[in-house]
C-alpha cells in the first residue's frame, strides 16, 4: 500500500449497498487481516481521526462474515489516510470558547438487520473533539444542533428519570 493511489474520501457513495449485494453467507471465508485492520483504524479514529468514524463503523459491522467488497473498502480507507496524512486537529488561539455539538441518528436504518447508526461531533475553540470528556465547562450553556424531535423534546426538561440513559 506504500505506492497506492490516494483517495479524497474514506468511503465511496453507495458502498453499503455494494457490500450488502456482495454478501454470500454460504461462501468460504476470505483470509485477510480484516479484524486487525479494523482494530488499527479504530485506534486512529478514537485517537486523532474523527473523519474515519462513519466508514470504520460501517465496515466493522461485517467482521463476522466479510466479503471481498469489505476488504476493498478497508483498503480505500488506507488510501484515504495516505492522501490526508498531513490533516491535523487545529485549535485557533483567538476564537470563541463556546462548546458546539452536532448529532445525528438513523434509527434501524439498516434494512436487513435493523441496526441503528448514530454520530456526533463536538467542537471547542473552533477545533473538533469527538469523545465525551470533562473539559471543565460546568454549568456552561452550549449549543447542540440536532434534528431528532424526540431528543429535542427531552432536552426541554432537566430531569429524565424515565430514560434509559440519564444526563
Amino acid at each position: 500500500m506504500n505506492d497506492c493511489k490516494e483517495n479524497k474520501t474514506p468511503m465511496e457513495t453507495g458502498s453499503l449497498d455494494l457490500i450488502e449485494n456482495s454478501r454470500d453467507f454460504g461462501a468460504t471465508e476470505i483470509h485477510k487481516p480484516i479484524r486487525e485492520l479494523i482494530g488499527s483504524l479504530m485506534y486512529l479514529m478514537l485517537a486523532t481521526r474523527p473523519d474515519l468514524s462513519t466508514a470504520v463503523n460501517i465496515y466493522s459491522r461485517y467482521q463476522q462474515n466479510p466479503s471481498e467488497q469489505v476488504w476493498k473498502g478497508l483498503k480505500r480507507i488506507l488510501r484515504y489516510l495516505k492522501g490526508t496524512a498531513d490533516f491535523e486537529l487545529f485549535y485557533p488561539k483567538n476564537t470563541d470558547t463556546k462548546l458546539v455539538g452536532f448529532a445525528d441518528a438513523d434509527w434501524a436504518g439498516d434494512q436487513e438487520d435493523r441496526k441503528s447508526t448514530t454520530g456526533y461531533l463536538f467542537k471547542v475553540f473552533g477545533g473538533t473533539i469527538c469523545w465525551s470528556t470533562n473539559l471543565g465547562f460546568a454549568k456552561t450553556v452550549f449549543t447542540i444542533f440536532e434534528d431528532n424531535q424526540s431528543c429535542i423534546k427531552v432536552t426541554k426538561r432537566w430531569e429524565h428519570k424515565r430514560l434509559k440513559h440519564r444526563c
